[in-house]
């Protein structure tokens, strides 16, 4: 049988095990890099200049146009 690697979804793969590997991006983690969620660091000025790296002090990014 050959691997699954669970594009292409319908309800006769729903059982099947995928070997696919996921990724979250976002304004915490814009690489997308394994475990790198809250490493961002609090502004000087922010609410959560006290909270230090581990926090989810991120929530947005802006993107400038262009």
């Amino acid at each position: 049988m050959s691997t699954f690697h669970g594009l292409g979804m319908g309800l006769g793969n729903l059982s099947r095990l995928s070997d696919a590997k996921t990724r979250s991006v976002s304004a915490e983690n814009p690489t997308g890099e394994k475990g790198k969620g809250g490493m961002a660091e609090p502004k000087p000025g922010s609410a959560a200049r006290e909270l230090g790296v581990g926090w989810k002090c991120r929530p947005c990014a802006i993107v400038q146009p262009g």
